[in-house]
């Protein structure tokens, strides 16, 4: 899905406006950013959890040449088990408590 896509959604399930949804999912994109630029952790209860970890320089070969990769940080997702099981069929959709982390 594409941003003005998720955009509309937000707001025919919320009743802001178009340009008022555009604007809060822009600022809770940057909270995020900040949030994981800053090293902390993001845990949304039903949703899963983001985090940025370190991925140490290590050997890869590209066109049969061996070389070093560069050390650099990356953001991990894990999806909570209530969103695994809603994927996987386990939860009815209307269940909207959260579940577990």
């Amino acid at each position: 899905m594409k941003f003005e896509n998720f955009a509309r959604s937000f707001a025919e399930r919320t009743g802001f406006t178009i340009a008022d949804s555009k604007k809060i999912c822009n600022e809770c994109i940057a909270v995020f950013i900040d949030t994981l630029m800053s090293g902390e952790e993001i845990r949304l209860n039903g949703f899963g959890s983001f985090v940025v970890i370190h991925k140490e320089p290590r050997e890869i070969h590209l066109f049969g040449k061996p070389q070093m990769s560069k050390d650099k940080k990356v953001i991990k997702f894990s999806a909570s088990n209530a969103l695994l099981a809603r994927l996987n069929g386990f939860v009815d959709d209307g269940d909207e408590d959260g579940g577990d982390e």
